[in-house]
């Protein structure tokens, strides 16, 4: 196994670890629903990750969610990209 091929491994683990916090994230964020807002809409998880469907008291946790699955994507991507090399 090469360099490149360990790298991308690790770097897919990583990723895929990061996923269980994105999930653990999204759990706390169903606490901050706004009431205004039909269940229906939670239904779908990239599309239920809007401000306006949350209190402003969850847009903390809202702005964590995007941004540890920005990293779980990136470091996913890279470490297929590195392991096909």
């Amino acid at each position: 196994m090469s360099l490149t091929h360990g790298v991308g491994w690790l770097l897919f683990v990583a990723g895929s670890a990061i996923w269980f916090r994105v999930w653990s994230l999204d759990q706390r964020l169903q606490h901050f629903r706004s009431p205004l807002v039909r269940r229906s809409v939670f239904l779908f998880v990239p599309t239920r990750w809007q401000r306006r469907f949350y209190v402003s008291d969850g847009h903390g946790v809202l702005r964590r969610v995007w941004a540890s699955a920005a990293v779980a994507w990136m470091l996913t991507l890279i470490g297929v990209i590195l392991f096909n090399i």
